[in-house]
Parts: structure tokens; sequence; C-alpha cells
């Protein structure tokens, strides 16, 4: 899936000529982990539930919940909307396109894209391997892998590893309109070894989300994060 991922960022770039993106292209989230000195993240799972579509929608929007790395790298299930002849769903422009997604420096790889209407529940899993030094991505709906980039895949790289988990609402080429609201369910980070002070790490910005650990701060869970609604104004 290298080309259309790569599609896609050129018509970043190149868009730049004609349309004015927000001034900032994120918006509101929820944030954990980033500490110094913190233990690695080894395992993250959660689930997204889809919201609707905009149907006046501008621009290339994506909502995903990211492990991201001491290389910069982002790991990711990202669902995206692009309401023109550049959504790698080229045969559905009206539900959302997911995929697992991997961004390191240049380099942007994924898994299959396929669509996926308002309401789905989109399963996401990001684990670490120790023999490849490599992470595996899944995103799953109802229990079946849509989209994945193995550790045995080229397209998967190694990329360091995940020391913050957060929630990302992103929006380029032009300014997106409105963001429905929507949550994240069942979400679950396990920890190289346990951090009774991971849970103050919590960072939000219009979201909201509570933290518990039942071991000693190994494993931690978030029974419901609720990302509030946005509008991205030129």
């Amino acid at each position: 899936m290298k080309a259309i991922i790569q599609l896609l960022a050129a018509s970043v770039l190149s868009a730049k000529a004609f349309a004015a993106g927000p001034e900032n292209p994120f918006s509101n989230y929820f944030s954990v982990g980033f500490g110094e000195n913190a233990p690695f993240i080894r395992e993250l799972t959660t689930t997204l539930v889809l919201p609707t579509i905009n149907p006046r929608q501008k621009g290339f929007l994506k909502l995903y919940p990211e492990l991201y790395t001491n290389a910069s790298a982002s790991l990711t299930g990202t669902a995206l909307t692009l309401l023109d002849d550049r959504n790698p769903c080229l045969d559905n422009l009206y539900d959302w396109c997911v995929g697992a997604r991997l961004v390191l420096g240049n380099a942007q790889n994924s898994g299959e894209y396929v669509p996926a209407p308002h309401d789905t529940k989109l399963e996401i899993k990001v684990s670490y391997d120790d023999a490849t030094k490599k992470h595996l991505q899944q995103v799953s709906i109802d229990g079946k892998v849509v989209s994945s980039l193995p550790v045995t895949s080229e397209d998967n790289l190694v990329a360091g590893r995940g020391i913050g988990f957060r929630t990302q609402i992103e929006c380029q080429l032009d300014a997106c309109g409105a963001v429905s609201s929507h949550s994240y369910v069942d979400t679950r980070i396990v920890l190289d070894s346990a951090d009774p002070s991971f849970g103050s790490t919590k960072d939000v910005l219009r979201t909201t989300g509570d933290l518990k650990t039942a071991d000693g701060g190994l494993t931690w869970t978030i029974d419901e994060i609720v990302v509030m609604s946005y509008t991205y104004d030129i």
C-alpha cells in the first residue's frame, strides 16, 4: 500500500498551492505516557466507535489512536474520510476508510484499506515483538482482521519502542468543518514493567476518560474515552 499512502502525502503537499488547510491540523485529544525514564509500552488495544461523517466535509480528515515511539514513529489504526477520488477506498466515498498505518520519517506504510460505516466498532491492536523488534499492527471488525502490518511484512519497519498513547483528530488539505463527537472503549495499555505513576502523565484537550490499574501499574485500562466535537475553520 506504499503507493496509495505516498500519493496521499503528495496530494497534501500539492494542495497547499490551491487550498488553505487549518492553521493547526490537530485538535481534541487524550494522551498518556511520554514521561522520562518510564517503562516502554509493550501492547495497546482499543476500540474506536466510528462517528457519523459530515456530508459537507472538505479536506482530508483522520481519526486514530496512536502508539508513539522513541524513534518519532506513529503506529496506528486509522479511519479517514476524503470525499473525492484520492480516497484509498475508491469505490466508497460515503463511509470511513480504515486501515493499519505506520509513519516513520518519510515512510508512510499501511495494510489494506477497507470501508466501514459509522457506528462500526474498530478494534485496534499494536504489540511489540521482541524477536523482530517490530510492532504487529492489526485492525479488526467484529473480531475479524481487516487490515494488518504483520512483523514479517517489508512494509512494517523497526520503529523504536512505544513511549506514549494518544487519540488524534487530524485535518489536512482544507478546513474539514464539523467533526462529530466519538469514543474509544475498552482501552488497555500494557507496560514492560509496572509503573504506578503512569496514570499521572494523563493530558487531555476537550476529552474525558479515567485510567485504572489493578496490578500495581503494569496494565492500565480506560473504560471509555469520549472525544468532544470540534469544528475546523480557516
